[in-house]
């Protein structure tokens, strides 16, 4: 596979204009997220990178369980595997993907077309995971206020578990 050869395939059948740097990469934006395409031509594969979306400080504990048990066999991912990214709070979906074969430019658009839909699924769950970690914490705020903090009872951390089992 030579790299320019196979986006000029993939341009001609999209209709984009999608240029390789010198590190045989490809960057778009889709949705408002960005996709980073890295194509390794000496295994004839690409490696399609797709951000999903930022997690709230507040989802972490029980979010970052559901990726796991998501990316467990790759069960609920088409293949993808997700990914958490610490410092921005990123999460996002990886694919490793052919590009080698007969119509390997048809098959590999279809492909990611697939992988697109499965990131838009994702950034949904991750936009439900923040608003239900979101509301968790502005419900215990709440309590706190109404409350004056003399409820009795010390605040435990399992009274805030963000959606976590305990």
């Amino acid at each position: 596979m030579q790299t320019d050869e196979f986006i000029a395939q993939i341009n001609e059948i999209t209709g984009l204009a999608l240029a390789p740097d010198s590190d045989s990469a490809v960057a778009f934006t889709y949705q408002n997220r960005n996709v980073l395409l890295r194509f390794v031509e000496e295994q004839g594969v690409c490696l399609v990178f797709t951000e999903i979306g930022r997690l709230e400080p507040a989802a972490l504990p029980g979010a970052l369980v559901d990726l796991m048990e998501a990316n467990h066999l790759l069960s609920d991912t088409q293949g993808g595997a997700l990914s958490f990214q610490r410092q921005s709070g990123m999460v996002s979906l990886n694919f490793l993907m052919p590009c080698e074969g007969p119509n390997a430019a048809d098959a590999f658009v279809s492909r990611l077309n697939r992988a697109l839909t499965v990131s838009d699924e994702w950034a949904q769950r991750i936009r439900e995971i923040n608003a239900k970690a979101i509301e968790s914490v502005e419900s215990t705020i709440r309590d706190l206020q109404e409350h004056g903090g003399s409820t009795g009872e010390p605040l435990s951390f399992e009274s805030m578990s963000f959606g976590m089992p305990l």
